[in-house]
C-alpha cells in the first residue's frame, strides 16, 4: 500500500468532490489525478530513471502536482526551503538534479543551472493541461521499499540534510497520523504552514488528500488574511506554528471574527509559550494542540486534551503506531513512517531512533520536552540545560526573545552566553543580578550580549547557531 492507494479511493468514489480550494479556484479529485498523471507522464519522457526533480517553491498547486506527479513517475522529488538557496548548489550535486522548479526567493546566480531544466509557471500549465487518455494504468507501480521524496530539514542546528522516505515510510506515517487524529472527508484544512516542512507536508498536505478532504491552500502567511479565510471558508482544522497564534492574538484583540467552524487548532515547530495558548483560548474558547516530531521521525505525538494548560506543558502522547522509550533521559521512537536515512550517508541502522530531545514521561503516557541533548553545556564536568536558564530569564519582563549556549574557555572548559532581545531597557548585570535569585550560580550566565533580534528558521523556530 502507498499514499496513491488512498488518493485513487477518494478518486473512484467520489470525483467531483473539491480538493484543493487556491484563492478563487477550485480543483475536484478527478481533476488533480488527471493533472498528476499528464505530470508524471512528462517527467517519464524527459528525465531519466535516475534523475530527480527540485521542488523549492511556497504553497501552491504547482508545488502539490509536481509532488505528486515525480512520485508516481519514479522520478525523486527534492523538497527544500526556498530560504535555503545559499545551500541549493551543494543539493543539486548532492542530488542528480535535472530539472527544478523555484519560487521568486531563490536566486539563480547563487549557483549553476546550466544543463537543468525550468518548469515555469507557464510550462506546468502547458504540462497538465494535455490530456494523456490511460496513463497510468489503475495499478500504481510503486514499490514500498522505492524512495519516494527526498525533504530537507530546516537547518535550525547546522547544515540541512536531506531526509529520505520511502513509499512505506509516507504510509505508514499517514496511517499513524490519521487513526490517532481522526481528519475526515467533511474537514477542511488550512494549508499555509510551508509544505517544505515536515509537519505541514504530513499532517496537512498528505493527510489532507488521502482522507478525502479539502484542503485551502495560501502561500503567504498574512494573519488578517488568513482569519478572514477560515471565517469564510469554514475551515476546520489548522495547522499552524507558535508565531502564528501570537500574531492572530495581536488582530484577535482589535477585531472579532467567527471561528466557530474550526474544531481543531494544532501547533508545532516549536514550543508553544504559555501566554500565548491562554490568550487564544480567553479570546476563541479553542485549545491549540501540540504537535511534536522531526524531519527525520515524522510525527510523533500530539496532545488531544482539551485543557489548554496541559497542552503548554506536554507534546502529548505517541501516535497509534510509534513506540516509545526513555534512556538516561533521552527520548527513541520507533515507528514505519520514520525515514530511512540522509542523502549520501548509510540508511540508519538501528530500529530506535535517538530523537537527541531530553524528555520526561507521566504515568498517564504525557511526554513532556526538557531540551536537547547536542545542546548541554558542560560547565567543569557539570552538565547544564540551556532550556532551564532560557526559560528563566524569558520570565523578566523587559525580555522578549533569549538564546543561551556556551564558548570555550581555558580553565573551564565552557562558560555560559545569552544573546538577549530587550523589549524595555535592561543591563545585563541587572539580567544575573535577576538570574541569581532561580538559578544556581553555575548556571548564571558569565557573558549576556543584546541583539535587535534573533535569526529564526520559517516556522519561527530560532536558530542555535546565530550569526553575531
Amino acid at each position: 500500500m502507498t499514499i496513491f492507494s488512498a488518493l485513487l479511493h477518494n478518486v473512484r468514489t467520489m470525483p467531483d468532490k473539491i480538493c484543493i480550494r487556491e484563492g478563487e479556484n477550485e480543483v475536484s479529485y478527478k481533476t488533480l489525478w488527471m493533472h498528476i498523471c499528464n505530470m508524471a507522464f512528462y517527467l517519464e519522457n524527459h528525465l531519466k530513471s535516475t534523475d530527480k526533480i527540485l521542488i523549492m517553491l511556497p504553497n501552491s498547486y504547482k508545488f502539490i502536482v509536481l509532488l505528486f506527479g515525480s512520485m508516481l513517475a519514479k522520478r525523486v522529488p527534492v523538497i527544500a526551503d526556498p530560504k535555503l538557496s545559499y545551500d541549493t548548489a551543494r543539493i543539486i550535486d548532492d542530488n542528480s538534479i535535472r530539472l527544478f522548479a523555484f519560487s521568486d526567493d531563490v536566486c539563480a546566480k547563487d549557483f549553476d543551472i546550466n544543463g537543468l531544466e525550468n518548469i515555469t509557471d507557464d510550462s506546468f500549465v502547458n504540462i497538465i493541461s494535455e490530456n494523456k487518455v490511460g496513463y497510468p494504468n489503475d495499478t500504481i507501480n510503486a514499490v514500498s521499499t522505492d524512495i519516494a521524496l527526498i525533504l530537507y530539514t530546516s537547518g535550525s542546528v547546522g547544515k540541512p540534510k536531506g531526509v529520505i522516505e520511502t513509499h512505506q515510510s509516507l504510509y505508514e506515517a499517514f496511517q499513524n497520523y490519521q487513526s490517532t487524529v481522526k481528519i475526515s472527508k467533511e474537514d477542511i484544512l488550512m494549508g499555509v504552514t510551508p509544505f517544505y516542512h515536515s509537519y505541514a507536508l504530513g499532517s496537512c498536505l498528505i493527510i489532507g488528500i488521502c482522507t478525502g478532504a479539502c484542503i485551502e491552500v495560501v502561500n503567504e502567511f498574512t494573519p488578517r488574511n488568513v482569519l478572514e479565510t477560515i471565517q469564510n471558508k469554514e475551515v476546520t482544522v489548522f495547522h499552524g506554528v507558535p508565531y502564528m497564534y501570537l500574531l492572530f492574538n495581536r488582530i484577535l484583540q482589535k477585531k472579532e471574527y467567527n471561528l466557530d467552524t474550526l474544531r481543531m487548532c494544532i501547533s508545532a515547530g516549536a514550543k508553544l509559550d504559555f501566554d500565548v495558548a491562554c490568550e487564544f483560548y480567553n479570546l476563541t474558547g479553542k485549545v491549540i494542540h501540540q504537535e511534536y516530531g522531526s524531519t527525520e521521525s515524522g510525527t510523533i505525538a500530539i496532545n488531544l486534551s482539551e485543557d489548554f494548560e496541559s497542552n503548554t506543558k506536554s507534546v502529548g502522547k505517541p501516535l497509534n503506531g510509534v513506540e516509545v522509550k526513555i534512556i538516561h533521559d533521552i527520548l527513541l521512537i520507533k515507528s514505519k513512517g520514520r525515514g530511512s536515512g540522509y542523502v549520501g550517508d548509510k540508511p540508519f541502522q538501528d530500529k530506535w531512533y535517538d530523537t537527541g530531545d531530553i524528555v520526561e514521561r507521566d504515568e498517564k503516557g504525557y511526554i513532556y520536552i526538557k531540551g536537547r541533548k547536542k545542546r548541554m553545556i558542560n560547565i567543569a564536568g557539570v552538565k547544564v540545560n540551556p532550556v532551564e536558564i532560557e526559560e528563566i530569564i524569558k520570565k523578566h519582563q523587559s525580555v522578549k526573545e533569549v538564546l543561551v549556549s556556551s564558548i570555550s574557555h581555558p580553565r573551564y572548559g565552557e562558560v555560559i552566553q545569552a544573546l538577549v532581545v530587550a523589549q524595555e531597557e535592561i543591563t545585563a548585570d541587572e539580567l544575573k543580578n535577576y538570574c541569581s535569585r532561580f538559578l544556581s550560580p553555575i548556571k548564571i550566565p558569565k557573558i549576556i550580549s543584546f541583539t535587535d533580534n534573533l535569526e529564526k528558521t520559517r516556522l519561527g523556530k530560532i536558530k542555535i547557531q546565530q550569526k553575531i
